[in-house]
């Protein structure tokens, strides 16, 4: 069965990632789906990310509050998201969602957490080009490592 990983932020290049898999959900019924985003300024350590997540009263910290809104928006894209995926016809089942801190960068994260789930494939927006030549790119990244998988590159 194949399964997707689709990288997940808040951009445009996202949204028409997004609405590019739903428009081939027909094809893919019996594919799983893990939508994930990371989140940079998040931390590592696995219990205080838990406990940001758990978390739904305004923190009192400048800092936190920053980190609990960023939180609150991944959230928030990742219901999005799923929902569109499901109303084009994938089973609520097969699709999945993570937030993870960014720890290695956001393209290694993103191909560690594809190996990890066995996930097949990587799909990734394309952003332009001048924004990849002023801060890198993920997808360009993620080409160039990512055997054995696939990287779908949309936009």
């Amino acid at each position: 069965m194949p399964y997707l990983l689709l990288a997940i932020d808040d951009s445009v290049a996202t949204r028409h990632m997004v609405e590019y898999v739903a428009e081939l959900a027909p094809q893919l019924r019996n594919c799983k789906v893990r939508l994930v985003a990371i989140v940079p300024n998040l931390p590592s350590d696995s219990q205080q990310l838990a406990a940001l997540l758990d978390r739904r009263e305004r923190p009192e910290l400048h800092g936190d509050e920053d980190q609990h809104q960023e939180l609150v928006t991944a959230q928030d894209l990742l219901q999005v998201f799923k929902g569109q995926l499901v109303a084009a016809g994938l089973s609520a089942a097969a699709v999945s969602s993570k937030i993870l801190p960014e720890c290695l960068g956001v393209a290694q994260d993103l191909h560690d957490e594809a190996l990890a789930h066995g996930c097949d494939t990587i799909v990734v927006g394309r952003r332009s080009a001048a924004l990849s030549h002023l801060f890198g790119s993920v997808s360009e990244k993620l080409v160039k490592k990512a055997h054995p998988m696939s990287v779908w590159v949309i936009g």
